[in-house]
């Protein structure tokens, strides 16, 4: 497998834990100094750095939920140590509310770990759904 495979590897199986909700398993996909920037203005907007902040946002996560986090992944793009992924989500939200997002990430890759991670979705439903 070439390393552009290999990123493309680690970044879907990462993605599969998160939205597996197996918080432990994706951090084992991230490196010790990560950088995750989340789009947006809000409690987990913007940037998070290391692996304590990374676990807090995922944990966060966990207590929206109302049963599994469905994934469908669309393209995995790779070059260099980057790597960008379409993904679209679905879940039931404690709330009681259905939580139905679509994503963009761009992942870089070091070491075969994702050392930094931007997250783009849309806010507007995230607010409407969650707040």
């Amino acid at each position: 497998m070439n390393n552009l495979e290999e990123n493309k590897r680690i970044c879907r199986d990462f993605l599969g834990y998160i939205t597996s909700v197996d918080v432990p398993a994706a951090v084992d996909c991230v490196t010790d100094d990560i950088e995750w920037w989340v789009q947006g203005e809000w409690p987990n907007g913007n940037f998070h750095h290391g692996k304590p902040a990374f676990v807090a946002l995922f944990d966060n996560l966990k207590d929206l939920l109302d049963g599994p986090l469905h994934a469908e992944f669309g393209t995995f793009t790779a070059e260099a140590d980057r790597v960008a992924v379409e993904m679209r989500s679905l879940a039931k939200l404690r709330n009681g509310k259905t939580y139905k997002n679509t994503y963009h990430y761009l992942f870089t890759i070091r070491d075969g770990h994702i050392a930094k991670g931007k997250e783009y979705l849309d806010t507007k439903h995230l607010f409407e759904s969650i707040f």
